[in-house]
């Protein structure tokens, strides 16, 4: 048997013969103790022990080295000892990268030195006693991470006044695995300020590029990247850009302040962020309707604004420049104060009849302000000045009682705005001719021959442009002739007033249910229905009969403020064709009169209406002036020729047919049977009892006439003749 130092006894052989045996599977280099035992049937005697030891053999059981411990620059392995030593172990060869170190064979670590972050590295073990060696596999170990090495600056491009561009490269020696690059900026601090914070642009495990924007222009900033890895954060040193300037910011509008009325101050403020270096300020002005135009440019912060137009409203800009740019602020509005008004045309003056005109006008083309009122005065030499105030009105009837006609009168025009008043240049109008006034009565002086001379003035009242002189007479034997008067104005009046319609009207049941009814005791009226006078000259729309040249008023009696009464060329009125020549007082109501001097160039048919409703009134037959003489004789025909070249005129009339009574002719008589007549625009009249018409048109004129008989009728021809009917005698007037 035999035993081990490790273990208790074991039986290697036995047999009754067996002098010998061989012991195998023994450990290498192990002590074993060998005892010989005897056995007999009752027991055994065994041997004292014998100690023999095994042969050395090569280890066995070498674990590859581990890693015990790890830095960014070293490494410690440790290992253990060879499952079996074999033997007495020699040392230890730790193979590292491929350079062996060679240790005691009771080393069981070792520390690898000065290595590089984040680096991998290899390692074997072989152990080796007397008789062998034993190599362990193959470990592979690493390095920690360390923050980066290397990290340069970015490279900045200052791609606008607000935007920088920044791009950079890896680390020289990243020491790890890159988790995330930073881009952060900063504001570059004047010397001895505190340093700006810093803020992260941009970051990203891939990111070699980055654009920031909303920059400051002229600012100084400091870019920088930083690098982190498992190990932590490296950063670059900082770059520097600066960014161009560019137009200015927040500029704010004037303050404006109203000097007058062609003036205007503004200031400014500097611009609470020029972006660079300002250059110039520039104030720009607009009125309506024009373009803007620069009052100012500098470096101050304040200007007028001169030559301007009074209460006008101005927009003001401020635009503030850098080299880069300018940049105009928000808009200021004022306006100028109010002035006199400028540009007041002259009214235009209308004759409407002999004793009123329409004075007409236009708002001032400067008006300077706020119109208040308009006023028209009349200059009278020698007078007091008349004054017409019209409100807003740009036109004005005006009828004076000492209006005399075809006068000339002048008018000014005041224009009243809010600040003050202006007048135009003087107008002058003149009133509508009328009837010559006053005419003297002629000189007769008795010829030889059966002839008399006729000699007469001019009126002294010719109220118009003298057109034609008539010369009318009769033989003294005739009865005393009957004329029809000419009657002034105010005799021919036409009395109105409104009540429902009746049967009489002509429109009865048509238009409005009330109508005019018109009454005058000199002016015709006629009932139009059944085409008579009317009874009194009084009736209901009646035709009411004008003479063309003469004066009628037409007195309102209480007609109610909604019947306004005018003159139309409407049949249906309600204020439509409304006729104007020669009207004064046009849609006249309560107790007001509507005057109306009928032109030479008004229609046959005009119409007197309402000027709300329609077919209350009636209509006016126009005629002219007739020119019929009237007698009692036996009627011839004779001619009567007239010119307008001389200043005498000489009518002669052949008695050859008459008694010798006729021809014979006392000039202490013959002033009593002669008028002369001058006319205006109308050159003829009627006239009765034997009388016979001479015209010219002369300021100052004679007439010859010898032995005339009664004349009938006298009608005009052609040529400036007029054919005359006389009773027993023919004659002929030259001149």
């Amino acid at each position: 048997s035999s035993s081990s130092s490790s273990g208790g006894p074991l039986l290697v052989a036995s047999g009754e013969h067996t002098l010998a045996a061989s012991v195998t599977g023994l450990t290498p280099f192990t002590h074993y103790s060998f005892e010989l035992r005897v056995y007999t049937p009752v027991g055994y005697t065994a041997s004292a022990l014998t100690a023999a030891i095994t042969a050395e053999a090569p280890p066995v059981g070498l674990a590859a080295p581990t890693l015990r411990n790890a830095t960014a620059q070293a490494l410690e392995l440790a290992w253990q000892p060879p499952t079996l030593v074999n033997g007495l172990l020699q040392n230890y060869t730790l193979v590292f990268d491929g350079s062996p170190q060679v240790l005691s064979p009771t080393t069981l670590a070792y520390t690898a030195g000065a290595l590089q972050p984040y680096t991998t590295h290899t390692a074997q073990l072989t152990v080796c006693n007397r008789v062998g060696c034993l190599t362990s596999g193959s470990v592979t170990v690493e390095t920690l991470q360390a923050p980066a090495s290397g990290v340069r600056p970015p490279v900045l491009f200052a791609v606008s006044p607000r935007q920088v561009d920044a791009s950079w490269l890896a680390p020289n020696e990243p020491r790890g695995v890159v988790e995330q690059y930073v881009l952060e900026r900063r504001v570059l601090a004047a010397p001895g300020a505190p340093v700006e914070p810093t803020v992260q642009v941009a970051a990203g495990p891939a990111l070699f590029a980055a654009s920031d924007s909303g920059l400051l222009p002229t600012v100084v900033y400091e870019y920088r990247v930083s690098v982190r890895n498992g190990a932590g954060v490296a950063s670059s040193g900082w770059a520097i850009v600066r960014l161009p300037e560019a137009a200015p910011e927040h500029v704010d509008a004037p303050a404006l302040q109203v000097l007058g009325a062609r003036s205007l101050a503004a200031t400014w403020a500097a611009p609470a962020q020029p972006n660079g270096v300002v250059r110039t300020y520039r104030l720009n002005i607009t009125a309506p309707a024009a373009a803007a135009r620069l009052v100012y440019e500098g470096l101050a912060l304040q200007a007028t604004a001169a030559s301007l137009l009074p209460f006008t409203t101005y927009t003001l800009v401020v635009e503030a420049c850098t080299n880069a740019g300018c940049t105009l602020s928000a808009a200021a509005q004022a306006t100028t104060s109010a002035a006199a008004p400028q540009q007041i045309t002259a009214p235009t003056i209308t004759g409407l009849s002999p004793g009123a005109l329409r004075l007409t006008w236009s708002a001032p083309g400067a008006p300077n302000g706020v119109l208040q009122s308009y006023r028209l005065y009349l200059l009278l030499p020698g007078q007091p000045t008349v004054v017409y105030p019209a409100g807003l009105n740009t036109s004005l009837d005006i009828a004076e009682p000492f209006f005399t006609p075809y006068t000339v009168y002048q008018f000014l025009l005041e224009v009243c705005n809010t600040a003050s008043c202006s007048f135009s240049l003087a107008a002058a109008g003149r009133t509508l001719e009328a009837a010559p006034a006053r005419q003297p009565e002629p000189t007769l002086t008795a010829l030889s021959g059966g002839r008399v001379r006729v000699t007469w003035p001019q009126p002294p009242t010719p109220n118009g442009a003298i057109t034609a002189f008539r010369i009318e007479y009769r033989l003294a034997s005739d009865a005393a002739p009957t004329l029809r008067r000419r009657r002034r104005a105010e005799d021919e009046v036409v009395q109105v007033e409104v009540a429902t319609k009746t049967a009489a009207h002509p429109w009865f049941g048509l238009g409005f249910s009330a109508g005019y009814t018109v009454a005058s005791s000199t002016v015709p009226i006629f009932d139009a229905q059944v085409e008579q006078v009317a009874p009194d000259f009084i009736q209901q729309g009646g035709l009411v009969q004008l003479v063309r040249g003469q004066t009628y008023i037409f007195r309102m009696k209480n007609v109610p403020a909604f019947h306004p009464f005018y003159i139309s060329e409407s049949p249906d009125g309600a204020g439509a064709e409304e006729y104007l020549d020669g009207v004064v007082g046009s849609m006249a109501t309560g107790n007001n009169d509507l005057v109306f001097t009928p032109p030479l160039s008004a229609p046959a048919v005009l119409y007197y209406q309402c000027g709300v409703h329609q077919r209350m009134g009636g209509i006016l037959q126009l005629v002219d002036a007739p020119v019929a003489i009237t007698t009692t004789e036996a009627a011839t025909t004779t001619t009567i020729t007239t010119t307008t070249t001389t200043t005498t005129a000489t009518t002669t009339t052949d008695a050859a047919t008459t008694t010798p009574d006729a021809t014979t002719i006392d000039t202490t008589d013959v002033s009593s049977l002669f008028t002369t007549k001058a006319t205006a625009a109308v050159a003829t009249t009627t006239t009765s009892g034997g009388l016979v018409t001479a015209e010219t048109s002369t300021a100052a004129a004679e007439t010859s006439v010898t032995g005339a008989t009664a004349v009938t009728t006298a009608t005009t021809t052609s040529s400036g003749t007029v054919a005359a009917s006389t009773a027993g005698a023919t004659t002929s007037s030259s001149s």
